[in-house]
């Protein structure tokens, strides 16, 4: 997708109805959707999907859980990656 399209799509997107709640900063929230486009290759016509949308509460995770996260299932040069990342420990985590 190039910026001009993302742009594009920003700039044409409406919502019609809004949730009945703003997403909790620091809880869990969750709400359905709908989202009506208009399809790209055929005139007058659009497409309906719907979905849901949860989110949860930030999270740090530190090196060791993403660690665990990344060795089930896979083999050695996972666990040689692992290794690394538990070397300089101190040095990284991530927010999710």
């Amino acid at each position: 997708m190039t910026r001009d399209d993302f742009d594009y799509a920003i700039e044409n997107t409406h919502v019609i109805v809004a949730p009945e709640r703003q997403i909790a900063t620091f809880g869990s929230t969750s709400f359905n959707f709908y989202l009506i486009s208009e399809m790209m290759d055929r005139v007058d016509q659009v497409r309906i999907r719907n979905g849901k949308i949860h989110a949860e509460r930030p999270q740090i995770l530190t090196p060791e859980h993403y660690c665990r996260l990344f060795l089930e299932g896979f083999g050695e040069k996972a666990e040689r990656y692992i290794e690394r990342l538990r070397e300089h420990a101190r040095n990284i985590a991530v927010l999710r």
